[in-house]
């Protein structure tokens, strides 16, 4: 069975990382997964020195709350404008040199694993020659993260955002082409569930080359009805023999204001199967 489950601190985006990693360990976690966006850390909101400063501030953070950091999850396609599979140069030198700092950050920090986005396109003009960018791109970042000890993660996406991964068909085919052992999926058990789906299908799909989970009840949130089907996919990974990382990832909007009431229910459940102690 799992046995490294965090949970992403995205849930507390409008609180301060102090009060996250807090409520995060108070819901019996040992482990935080960093959504590196502001206000918590992002690379726009420092100096080189402010950077390495906040840096040290978060790894202390971690250490007060018996937190480890396993996976660390930096926003690259939703709240800011990063494309490392764009065709102007300076706007993909740009996004790759941040992708390059983050993996840094997840050295520090002591992760394995990073989130990696695979850029975007338009909607209206996904030409072959930005999704070539895309693979050349991601072969790029993890060549520089096979060098640090760092497996990179690729999860699809919502379409509307350009991802070159939004479902399973896209998501196989995507790390096929960029053919890299330290490039793996991670999969999403709630928008699996929403989709009608079964996490044997995408594991199967991908013949086990799963470095990640992020789970929640349908609709993104904490497991409800006794969380019948979400144990069953926890299960039926387990029979398929995963038994890596994974991060409760609550997401339906009103968890934003209580998020604690999200977290401490999760926090039970897995505690009530024996997930974390």
């Amino acid at each position: 069975m799992i046995k490294q489950i965090g949970v992403v601190t995205s849930t507390y985006g409008h609180y301060t990382l102090e009060y996250a990693l807090s409520s995060i360990a108070a819901a019996g976690f040992c482990n935080a997964e960093l959504w590196a966006a502001s206000p918590h850390y992002c690379y726009a909101d420092y100096t080189l020195p402010e950077r390495q400063q906040r840096r040290e501030e978060i790894a202390a953070l971690l250490k007060q709350n018996g937190l480890s950091m396993p996976v660390l999850y930096p926003e690259q396609m939703n709240k800011y404008t990063l494309n490392i599979a764009d065709a102007a140069p300076y706007t993909k030198t740009f996004s790759m040199d941040r992708i390059l700092e983050y993996i840094a950050d997840a050295k520090f920090w002591g992760a394995q694993s990073m989130l990696l986005g695979t850029g975007w396109h338009h909607l209206d003009d996904p030409g072959p020659e930005k999704y070539q960018r895309s693979v050349a791109a991601i072969r790029q970042a993890a060549e520089y993260a096979a060098d640090q000890g760092i497996t990179l993660l690729i999860e699809p996406a919502a379409p509307q955002t350009g991802t070159f991964a939004w479902d399973l068909g896209s998501l196989v085919r995507l790390l096929k082409d960029v053919d890299r052992e330290n490039v793996k999926a991670c999969l999403d058990l709630s928008a699996i569930l929403d989709g009608a789906d079964r996490v044997e299908r995408w594991y199967k799909m991908l013949e086990g080359n799963v470095g990640h989970i992020h789970f929640a009840d349908k609709g993104g949130r904490a497991p409800e009805d006794g969380g019948v089907l979400l144990m069953d996919e926890l299960e039926q990974l387990d029979r398929l023999g995963y038994h890596g990382t994974a991060s409760v990832n609550i997401t339906f909007r009103d968890c934003c204001l209580v998020p604690d009431r999200q977290i401490f229910l999760c926090g039970q459940w897995l505690k009530e199967r024996g997930l974390i102690g």
